[in-house]
């Protein structure tokens, strides 16, 4: 978890894309079954409707609580 947080911490600072890679086990899922994946919306578009649901989404990911 150190790592992590040290990762993260210098990502925060860094001046390019950065890339935390993390081995994790294939096996387990949530509860609910299945994984989660975080497909976000366009943020360019001239359609209402996607910037409508890009403007719900960017709301939806600030208020997540990422491990401050």
């Amino acid at each position: 978890m150190a790592e992590l947080e040290a990762a993260l911490a210098a990502a925060k600072t860094a001046d390019r894309t950065t890339v935390i890679v993390i081995a994790t086990d294939p096996g387990p899922s949530t509860e609910a079954g299945g994984h989660w994946w975080d497909i976000g919306i366009p943020e360019v578009s001239t359609r209402p409707e996607v910037r409508t649901a890009r403007a719900g989404y960017e709301a939806a990911r600030a208020a997540q609580r990422l491990g401050d």
